[in-house]
């Protein structure tokens, strides 16, 4: 290929560059606190998350692992891999060791495929790909590679550095398609590649690092699972084609590498990534690797309109099939840009055939359009020459044309007569035509609406059937089990004896009545769930909606309605983060059925809010909540409690979030309806004035402050008790107030009298 990259920065220092984001560290799950837990138990629960642990070896640990090395010092850590700078102890030679943390539990399938990537790498020898020294696997399942050190850079830090001309950066970028297809004609795949896992050594080449590498780990599989808000995990997706992204593990080839090779081509024209990665949510970057088209090169840069652009843009393609098929393709139509060839990424046609042939072959070019014009020159002396003598004949030819086009002009008036009465007859016939195609058309409309409404009748008259047999058993089901109990008071002293026993009977009365089965394993499980029962009342409603899913679907309102009695019962037993997932089917099938602004959506969309509120995922949670509190205030009012008692949800997680202001705002909201439509001494009106004092004296308005907080435990103690945990932490923040506000002899006086007085 021509003009290839000069050596260049021969004398100057060289920094070792890490090809990994520095210090990511895997996330811990959220924990609630039972304070926390304790205030929303009256609420209804939604579907949890799992939190991700990751594993990070230290040097003394990979030392024990890899015998025969000694770790210097580390390079950069992520929350997938960590690099480590070791010595060789036999030879002294520097090396680089990297491990590689599986981010799923360890399978034979993936070792074993470990095993042979690994394989693969030892037998690599290539000058443009970092020469593998050793590897292997942990117990765990993690995997190691020892690499030659490289004393470099990275490609972006290279060229931020280095302004290289436009001839020096395709010259790169052909020696990478070359490493890169060496790599694949040895069956591995890169499927990470990006300017950080791209060295440019003391001799200014390129080196490949990383090779293999995603391949072991899948790593780089379906969006990562760390914070999207972290700049260097918004990059790492731009180099990521759109079947990576979106997890299809199966679809991954060496089509992979080409979209990636296109993104860095990309980035080397217009020095720009074609994403913008500057946004806070990760998942709008995937959106845009999965369906926007990146902008024109020549859009950044006018003189790269035509070839380069072309094949840039092919190979990014979203599609693998529309790409590159190989990157020695890619190469080839680099070689053809070079040559002045056409390029397969563009649409062939004469005029650019002739274009690209003329520029391959400038002194021929010039020679054939001398001798055009030479003979253009001789044929226009010859046309003058003969011109006069033709006049004279043409003359002649003329008359006589003359004649015969007024005998063709009569021939033809006649025939646009004869053709215009056949067109009127034929229009006539066409409307005719178009007469009972619509009659016909109006008909069958009818007829399919009659078989519509038929097949609509049918079908809610066999439901109305299943549910009046499903009915009739539930009855019986019921009336037996009381008739069993009658005459007998002892029976009666505990109704959840009477529960357990109902249920016990469910299972075996209706083992082959699935539907009547889940309609009283529905009501049960929601009895249950009232007298305290919360747990044994789980595996009822998890039967019933397994049952009403299978059988009507999940955006039934039988369905729908076993999903609330289950959320409720996993919340009541104290398992937010099991009953996360059974809200958030919840709201979809809610949406489904009822629309986004139903009031029973609203309901669904506050209780899965207030199910992630003890996992501390406060930020969607407040998303919830505003979101239900617009639709709650459209739909029932300011003044309606269920308006109220969102307001009051919102001002909890805002508070949490150290928000005071707004907290205060949404507390007030809601202490001036429940204050309507409670009564001013209801248990609820009492804690929403305690917690709005809890804001005035957090922004240390303590004036305000005080009469909310002593009126809230007043009114708390008269209705739950003196032990009861909610009166207890409204007497803590009566205390806290007045020690924050500097009246320390007052919060211990305060405290002493309501110990020995609760009446107080």
């Amino acid at each position: 290929m021509k003009n290839k990259l000069v050596t260049m920065m021969q004398n100057k220092n060289q920094t070792t560059a890490a090809h990994e984001p520095k210090g990511l560290k895997p996330m811990a799950g959220f924990k609630p606190n039972a304070a926390a837990a304790s205030q929303i138990a009256a609420l209804e629960p939604v579907d949890g998350a799992e939190s991700a642990e990751g594993h990070i070896e230290t040097p003394s640990a990979i030392e024990n692992i890899i015998k025969d090395y000694r770790v210097i010092r580390t390079v950069s850590e992520t929350s997938t891999s960590i690099v480590y700078k070791a010595e060789d102890i036999r030879t002294k030679r520097r090396v680089a060791i990297k491990l590689i943390y599986n981010r799923d539990l360890p399978d034979f399938d993936r070792i074993s495929r470990a095993r042979v990537e690994i394989e693969r790498l030892r037998h690599l020898s290539h000058p443009g790909i970092a020469a593998t020294l050793d590897a292997g696997t942990t117990k765990e399942g993690h995997c190691y590679i020892v690499s030659e050190f490289i004393k470099g850079v990275a490609l972006n830090e290279y060229l931020s550095i280095h302004k290289l001309s436009l001839d020096d950066r395709l010259s790169m970028f052909a020696r990478l398609c070359e490493a890169v297809h060496y790599g694949h004609q040895r069956c591995l795949i890169h499927r990470d590649l990006r300017p950080s896992n791209i060295l440019i050594d003391g001799k200014c080449n390129p080196k490949i690092v990383g090779l293999g590498i995603a391949g072991v780990t899948d790593v780089d599989i379906g969006p990562p699972r760390e914070d999207f808000a972290k700049r260097e995990f918004r990059e790492f997706l731009a180099y990521k084609s759109p079947e990576q992204v979106s997890g299809r593990l199966y679809d991954l080839d060496v089509r992979t590498d080409v979209y990636s090779l296109g993104v860095i081509l990309y980035e080397l024209l217009t020095d720009k990534l074609p994403y913008k990665c500057d946004s806070e949510n990760g998942k709008e970057i995937v959106q845009a690797v999965l369906a926007e088209m990146p902008p024109k090169p020549s859009s950044i840069k006018a003189s790269l309109r035509g070839d380069l652009e072309a094949i840039v843009l092919k190979a990014m393609e979203k599609q693998p099939s529309d790409r590159y098929q190989t990157v020695m393709s890619l190469s080839q139509d680099m070689e053809n840009y070079f040559d002045a060839r056409p390029v397969g990424a563009r649409r062939a046609g004469a005029m650019y055939e002739f274009r690209k042939l003329a520029m391959r072959y400038k002194s021929r070019t010039i020679s054939g359009i001398i001798m055009t014009m030479a003979v253009l020159a001789f044929g226009l002396h010859i046309h003058m020459t003969t011109r006069q003598a033709g006049h004279k004949r043409v003359a002649e030819v003329e008359q006589t044309a003359a004649g015969q086009i007024a005998l063709e002009r009569n021939a033809r008036d006649i025939a646009l007569a004869e053709l215009k009465q056949a067109k009127d007859a034929l229009e006539e016939v066409k409307s005719e035509r178009e007469s009972i195609q619509t009659r016909i058309a109006e008909a069958q409309g009818q007829l399919a609406s009659v078989d519509s409404v038929q097949s609509e009748l049918t079908e809610r008259a066999e439901t109305a059937e299943m549910r009046a047999k499903t009915y009739e058993a539930t009855s019986r089901f019921w009336a037996s089990l009381l008739n069993a109990r009658k005459g007998d008071s002892a029976q009666w002293a505990g109704l959840p004896g009477l529960l357990n026993e109902a249920a016990e009977r469910i299972g075996r009365d209706f083992a082959d009545a699935p539907l009547a089965r889940a309609m009283l394993s529905s009501e049960v499980a929601m009895l249950m769930t009232d007298v305290g029962e919360a747990k044994a009342a789980v595996a009822l409603a998890s039967d019933a909606l397994t049952v009403r899913s299978e059988a009507l679907g999940d955006d039934s309102e039988d369905s729908i309605e076993t999903m609330n009695i289950l959320a409720s019962a996993l919340f009541a037993s104290g398992k937010p983060v099991e009953a996360e997932p059974v809200c958030r089917r919840l709201v979809a099938a809610a949406s489904t059925k009822f629309g986004e602004e139903d009031a029973r959506t609203l309901t669904a969309m506050n209780n899965l809010a207030m199910t992630l509120y003890p996992q501390q995922k406060f930020t969607e949670a407040e998303e919830l909540l505003q979101q239900t509190l617009f639709g709650r205030r459209k739909a029932l009012g300011d003044v309606d409690r269920r308006t109220a008692g969102t307001a009051q949800n919102l001002g909890m997680v805002l508070f949490d979030q150290m928000k005071y202001e707004a907290a205060a705002d949404a507390f007030r909201e809601a202490l001036a309806v429940f204050e309507v439509k409670l009564s001013k001494s209801h248990v609820l009106t009492a804690d929403t004035r305690s917690r709005l004092g809890a804001c005035f004296a957090a922004m240390s308005k303590f004036e305000k402050a005080e009469p909310l907080l002593i009126k809230g435990y007043q009114g708390l103690l008269a209705k739950l008790g003196p032990n009861h945990p909610d009166v207890l932490v409204a007497r803590q923040r009566v205390v806290d107030c007045y020690r924050s506000w500097g009246k320390s002899e007052k919060a211990e006086q305060f405290g002493k009298t309501a110990d020995q007085d609760p009446a107080n």
